[in-house]
């Protein structure tokens, strides 16, 4: 190997020759070993999978590979993101001491104790002998090269049907309402300085089945003032949007039409990108090999998001077939509701178990360890909306967003003073 990656690899690994090295491969370097938000199931994962290969009572490779490389064994976003983050650090000279020191800086004894295990590993590493420590950099090396920048291999998938569609123990519809009203207050307060500020912003994306409730999530929960937040629903492409790039809508959606037009704002997408990876595999109307390159394009273009400081906090509102049937019927039965029924609907109720099956793909690529998938039960609509809400303000808490400084101030005071002191002036 020669070049960056050979030299630094060298360092990590501390070999006595190149010629223990393998070809060089390109690895997706994150953003971020770690996500902005309610993640705390991200570091009880890294902790577990870590732990898990520490725990072997066999070389660091055989283990990788035992507790790392296969499916996990939680099929959750937290799950993956965690996996795909560990083998991202192994295959960087600097990646795992990065991720400890990431994580590290995190508030809570969940991330206290991952970093806590990823320093354990680090010592591990030192220790080993260096055939040892090549083989384990080449396979975690090989494995973040097979991702190319998802965090599951094709075929790979969350296991939705694992995941309540109910929170049964949760709070009441009066409980929820309340918690709702006041994280709205408080998520419009993070809004104004956001929109002051203008060096970061958000971009919510609320996916589901129809009926999910991701139009009345993003009205309820999160539409602040609309000089600080803003809604855009995707309807069906029409034939110019189809006879473009895919995702040339979706950008020009974002304030300004572009990127980094989203600083200063909550951009809040009713439908997204997404949709161009589920329904052309549903429908048929890709081929494997451009829905794999729309993977990769969709994780790009947010990865740019990323880098221009702005926050995806990606929803998938998660409903049961039995609920999302009785909604799509009572939109036959009321006058206020009818005009958004279609025959289409029900054609795709018919096809539920596929779309779960589907979806449980596509969040398992995308969770990214700087944008996890948070799944949301949505059966409840009360629930589902003070969850919304919860987690969109549980970002914004950790955006680490302050009042910007006004440079002009002194020069503001001097005006004001003179003016106070000449008084009105006809």
């Amino acid at each position: 190997m020669t070049g960056w990656r050979g030299t630094a690899l060298l360092l990590l690994l501390a070999l006595p020759s190149r010629a223990q090295l393998v070809a060089p491969v390109s690895v997706n370097v994150p953003v971020a070993p770690v996500p902005i938000g309610p993640h705390g199931a991200y570091f009880n994962q890294l902790n577990t999978q870590v732990q898990a290969m520490l725990s072997m009572p066999t070389t660091l490779p055989k283990a990788f590979n035992a507790a790392i490389s296969p499916t996990p064994e939680v099929r959750t976003p937290a799950a993956f993101a965690a996996r795909a983050a560990i083998a991202q650090a192994l295959a960087r000279p600097e990646g795992l001491q990065e991720l400890a020191a990431a994580v590290e800086s995190q508030d809570g004894d969940k991330a206290e104790q991952a970093a806590k295990s990823l320093r354990k590993l680090a010592k591990s590493i030192e220790k080993a002998g260096g055939a040892e420590r090549a083989a384990l950099g080449e396979q975690a090396l090989a494995l973040s090269a097979r991702f190319d920048g998802a965090t599951a291999l094709p075929g790979e998938s969350v296991d939705l049907s694992a995941i309540a569609t109910n929170d049964s123990d949760g709070p009441g519809t009066k409980k929820s309402e309340n918690a709702l009203k006041e994280d709205r207050k408080e998520i419009q307060e993070y809004a104004e300085m956001l929109s002051a500020g203008k060096a970061k912003g958000v971009l919510v994306v609320l996916q589901g089945m129809d009926a999910g409730g991701k139009g009345g999530a993003s009205k309820r929960s999160l539409l602040v003032p609309t000089s600080w937040a803003r809604l855009f629903a995707f309807k069906k492409p029409t034939a110019e949007e189809r006879a473009q790039h895919f995702l040339k809508r979706i950008e020009a959606a974002l304030p300004g039409g572009k990127v980094e037009g989203a600083k200063g704002w909550i951009q809040i997408f009713d439908r997204s990108h997404y949709e161009d990876l589920i329904m052309p595999k549903i429908l048929g109307t890709h081929s494997p090999a451009e829905i794999e390159a729309r993977f990769k394009e969709v994780l790009d273009f947010e990865k740019k998001l990323a880098e221009a400081g702005i926050v995806v906090v990606k929803l998938f509102l998660h409903q049961s077939y039995d609920v999302q049937d009785e909604r799509l019927n009572k939109r036959l039965k009321r006058n206020d509701k009818e005009y958004k029924a279609t025959e289409v609907d029900w054609e795709m109720h018919q096809l539920f178990p596929r779309f779960m099956k589907e979806w449980g793909e596509v969040i398992a690529r995308t969770s990214t360890p700087w944008s996890i998938w948070n799944i949301v039960p949505a059966d409840h609509k009360a629930r589902r909306d003070a969850d919304v809400a919860a987690i969109v303000l549980k970002t914004l808490r950790r955006m680490g967003l302050e009042w910007p400084e006004n440079p002009d101030l002194s020069k503001i005071r001097a005006v004001r003073d003179r003016v106070r002191a000449e008084g009105p002036k006809e």
